[in-house]
């Protein structure tokens, strides 16, 4: 079993199926829409559109931002999707959308109004095309920032749930997912992560090295321990991303220590998660005051699309955390259509 497909079954058990339109492999079309909450407390709402085994042809699909949030613009689109804006409502017209394919994301920024304004975690959107119609209502439940620091503690066991199996945890409030091997550490200590601003424009051409040119980064993270210890074991890695970003985009990292240089992240396998808001990395070296910053080629990211087969094989596995102990147990459905993908196990 390929590390890249071992690291998505491992969280896509973890993160969920992604909240779509509907549960039925056989529809047209489902969508999805999710909210990110931005350092200065706007949102990033995306939306993604994933069609079945036929092509679709000319969809437009809308959202209307709610009360409590004002509508502020379009960020992000592919070139074969037309955007138009009227008050509170943005459209996208998509000529076609080929068979098996993913869609997305369709980002725009909403402020909010006030500061005990619910933010609902994803907008409803309608949609038409054709021959048929779809529909997603407003999610039921709603989101706030995501801290910036967090920290776990760990002994020789690794992560591990309340019944002291293996498994990935989350870091406090921070959004972070991290598993951690038995035997990785060989004394207890607690690591702490803090998720940094990611410099952008002019800054981020300073902070970055040149040769990551080309990247848009989703997210930078340094990471400590307290006592100091040697962790002789990889981990894995799962960060929220600053937006959304399209799912299965393959993923690059730069790695530094403190007084170093950024180095080009090898050795590891980094890529979007299905749910789209996370960057996940397996293969990770940790020492203390490591800094890790990982991205997206920032082209194909624009160019939003991806097809069935690019994210999952379709196959049947087994995890095992590389010391025969079991991890996690996932079956995919016997089929490599993006639908059936993003439906998931439940």
């Amino acid at each position: 079993m390929n590390r890249r497909l071992l690291l998505l079954v491992l969280v896509i058990a973890l993160l969920g199926a992604l909240p779509l339109a509907a549960q039925d492999e056989a529809v047209p079309l489902l969508i999805r829409s999710v909210g990110v909450v931005d350092l200065d407390g706007s949102v990033y709402y995306s939306v993604f559109l994933a069609s079945g085994a036929a092509a679709l042809t000319n969809i437009t699909a809308s959202a209307t931002v709610p009360a409590g949030l004002t509508f502020d613009a379009s960020v992000l689109a592919p070139e074969t999707a037309t955007v138009t804006t009227e008050g509170n409502t943005i459209s996208w017209a998509i000529t076609e959308l080929p068979a098996d394919t993913l869609l997305g994301p369709l980002t725009f920024h909403v402020t909010v109004d006030a500061a005990d304004s619910e933010i609902p975690a994803g907008l409803a959107v309608q949609a038409e095309w054709t021959d048929g119609t779809a529909e997603l209502a407003q999610a039921e439940d709603t989101i706030t920032p995501f801290t910036t620091t967090g920290a776990i503690t760990v002994d020789a066991a690794g992560t591990v749930d309340e019944t002291g199996a293996p498994a990935v945890v989350t870091v406090g409030d921070t959004g972070l997912l991290v598993y951690i091997p038995e035997g990785a550490v060989s004394a207890e200590t607690t690591i702490n992560f803090e998720r940094l601003p990611v410099p952008t424009g002019e800054e981020a051409a300073a902070f970055f090295p040149p040769e990551a040119e080309g990247t848009w980064w989703c997210s930078v993270v340094r990471i400590t321990l307290e006592p100091d210890a040697a962790l002789n074991q990889s981990i894995v890695l799962a960060i929220p991303t600053r937006r959304a970003v399209t799912p299965g985009l393959a993923s690059g990292g730069f790695f530094r220590l403190p007084e170093g240089e950024w180095q080009v992240m090898e050795g590891a396998t980094m890529f979007v998660s299905p749910d789209g808001r996370h960057t996940i990395a397996a293969g990770v070296q940790v020492t203390n005051g490591l800094e890790v910053a990982y991205g997206v080629n920032d082209s194909t990211r624009l160019s939003a699309t991806i097809s069935g087969t690019n994210v999952i094989d379709g196959t049947s596995n087994t995890i095992r955390d590389g010391t025969s102990n079991i991890v996690q147990q996932f079956t995919t459905q016997p089929t490599s259509g993006i639908i059936a993908i993003l439906i998931g196990a439940r």
